[in-house]
């Protein structure tokens, strides 16, 4: 599969730099980043994959929501992302031994029941930032008997974590959002309801019929892409839009300066390999392929907001 050289290689992607026909337009130093500093926090949890894709997009509503209702916040907030390597019991020991710290049994056995990991990305400060505090909360009371990991070792459970957290100023009013209220459903004439049902039984077979083919199209168009490979080539092209443009070249690196690091992998992966299914990508980059998707569909999308 053809590759998008020229744009930027694996190690430039992961450095944050675009470079256009062999020469660096921009460098993520240059705007004030740089890799080494930048934090990541990791919750170990023993919930199932698909529980922990549901609570991102539950806590990334409930920010929304509250940013919505706070326009004036600028708190700094770790961008939060289902997905991350699972470390082993053996890595773990040997993390703990590094740093001659015991690994208690509590723990170990905590490390072996974990399934999925919930990844936060640039966090911000704890004592400063009330939003980072609300956030990192409302993540461990969803998350079950979990461990977390504040950049490196020890892990710390997540009830411990509470503990601290509860002595910390959160955002008020986070996630208490009331649900919007069910519609009444009035009640209808004896009459109305006869001429309604009839109406229906009318209209039954021509809607099951339009329903049917709108089914089978969109059965068929999620077929097409279900490998991910068309989304790939769809990215491997927004990427490769930077390649003669130095001005798009800065938003491009922006964006990447923005992924977890899932998805700059990802980005790197395409760029020297080339487009290819989600299932052949989650093989080279060590995941699993729904969390490639994910990635993978954030990343199309902010590269299209600044390519149009």
């Amino acid at each position: 599969m053809r590759g998008v050289r020229g744009v930027c290689s694996e190690r430039e992607v992961r450095a944050g730099c675009v470079s256009v026909g062999g020469r660096e337009v921009v460098r993520a130093t240059d705007i004030g980043y740089h890799a080494a500093m930048s934090a990541t926090w990791w919750i170990y949890s023993p919930l199932a994959p698909q529980a922990m894709r549901d609570l991102e997009a539950e806590c990334e509503r409930a920010v929304e929501a509250f940013l919505e209702e706070h326009p004036g916040c600028d708190d700094e907030v770790a961008e939060v992302l289902a997905g991350g390597e699972l470390r082993s019991l053996d890595e773990v020991k040997e993390g703990y031994a590094r740093y001659r710290t015991k690994l208690s049994a509590a723990v170990a056995a905590r490390v072996e029941a974990c399934r999925s990991v919930m990844t936060l990305e640039r966090p911000g400060d704890l004592d400063v930032d009330a939003l980072q505090v609300s956030v990192l909360r409302y993540l461990l009371e969803r998350t079950g008997e979990a461990l977390v990991m504040f950049n490196d070792y020890p892990l710390v459970p997540s009830e411990h974590a509470l503990e601290n957290l509860a002595e910390k100023e959160g955002a008020e009013g986070f996630g208490a959002t009331p649900a919007a209220p069910k519609p009444r459903r009035a009640r209808m004439p004896a009459t109305a309801g006869a001429a309604k049902v009839g109406s229906a039984k009318a209209g039954s077979a021509k809607a099951g019929a339009a329903k049917a083919g709108s089914a089978k199209a969109a059965t068929a168009e999620v077929e097409e892409d279900a490998t991910g490979e068309e989304r790939a080539a769809r990215v491997e092209h927004l990427l490769s839009a930077a390649r003669d443009n130095p001005e798009l070249s800065i938003d491009v690196v922006e964006v990447l300066r923005k992924t977890p690091d899932l998805g700059r992998r990802y980005a790197a992966l395409l760029i020297e390999e080339g487009s290819q299914a989600d299932a052949s990508a989650a093989k080279s980059l060590r995941a699993a392929p729904e969390e490639v998707a994910s990635v993978a569909d954030k990343l199309e999308a902010a590269l299209r907001a600044v390519t149009g």
